[in-house]
């Protein structure tokens, strides 16, 4: 059985504004996501709260917003909550609204109000609550979806001050409010107020573009980066280097440390063919050499031509060793 919640009133909350009733936009289907403390569940995360059910007949009853709450119960957590709603264990709900405009219309604010009332607003979704702030208890959303903290009171004073108001609050208790929220003094002129609200909005567009940019660049930096990789990969498979089967290990020590695997990478030694190594030959004082170098200098400087001239060419490598050393290489049996 339905279960009626009042989603908002046209009363005084927490905050220190009001929500007119008759200026909220609802969805055409009278039909609304039912969500749980506005956790709206799309982060893809295993501990996230879907919704737990829909609002059916979103209605205006004597100045107050009002629906029905329908539970999935096929939902272990839903059914839950259902159930401590059936026990009035449960008790409030909030509507999620998205602000349109803001009047601070002194025939639109009553006893107490420090801050212009949200005099045309859009239901996004309205949640079933744990514990509300107050019985006018209202969640807000900018223009990108994501909620606002009504606790932190400058970026309140801010919203509540957008290009859309008529105005800002003009009498000298809420003045004072707004001037404490901007750091200001308490007796802050108006004017002095408005120009560093102006200051802010200036910066956040500012912040903005900067961040827009830094995005784009980090993603070309990224798309350079995997070039790179590919390039440095190809060539240490061409090279021998490397084999095919090494490949993916690499990939993945790049995407930790990029430059380090690349240095490590590049100090990789190239395999020398046999066909690479020049023919030796006898110096004047009669000793043998490879590209000017005797066996215990190739050992030191390119263990890798000895290792080739051994395993292919053993009586070369005896002779450049015998030239060194005297006597014949010994092979020690396996």
């Amino acid at each position: 059985m339905a279960k009626t919640f009042v989603l908002s009133t046209g009363g005084l909350n927490s905050y220190g504004f009001r929500v007119l009733t008759e200026g909220i936009q609802l969805p055409k289907s009278k039909r609304l996501t039912l969500l749980w403390n506005h956790a709206r569940g799309d982060k893809g995360k295993k501990d996230e709260v879907l919704p737990i059910g829909k609002w059916v007949n979103l209605r205006f009853e004597k100045g107050d917003l009002v629906a029905d709450a329908e539970f999935d119960m096929e939902d272990a957590f839903a059914a839950e909550i259902a159930r401590k709603v059936e026990k009035e264990y449960i008790f409030e709900a909030s509507a999620g609204l998205r602000p349109i405009e803001w009047s601070a219309d002194k025939k639109l604010m009553v006893e107490g109000q420090t801050l212009p009332t949200l005099s045309k607003s859009r239901l996004r979704e309205a949640s079933i609550a744990t514990i509300a702030s107050d019985e006018d208890s209202v969640s807000l959303y900018d223009d990108r979806g994501d909620l606002i903290d009504l606790n932190d009171r400058t970026a309140l004073v801010q919203l509540t001050s957008s290009s859309k108001n008529s105005r800002i609050p003009t009498n000298m208790e809420e003045l004072k409010l707004v001037a404490l929220s901007l750091g200001l003094s308490e007796n802050a002129e108006q004017n002095k107020v408005l120009e560093l609200i102006k200051e802010l909005k200036e910066k956040a567009g500012k912040y903005d573009s900067v961040f827009a940019e830094l995005k784009l660049l980090k993603g070309q930096e990224g798309e350079r980066r995997k070039a790179e990789v590919k390039s440095l990969l190809d060539a240490a498979l061409t090279d021998n280097r490397i084999v095919a089967a090494q490949r993916p290990a690499y990939e993945k020590l790049f995407e930790a440390d990029h430059e380090s695997t690349k240095a490590v990478l590049e100090a990789l030694p190239k395999p020398v063919k046999l066909s690479e190594v020049p023919a030796g030959k006898t110096t004047g004082e009669g000793g043998f050499t490879y590209q000017g170098k005797t066996f215990s200098q190739l050992s030191k400087e390119s263990p890798n031509i000895l290792e080739t001239l051994k395993a292919n060419d053993f009586s070369t490598f005896n002779q450049l060793y015998k030239s060194e050393f005297g006597k014949d290489y010994k092979v020690t049996e396996k």
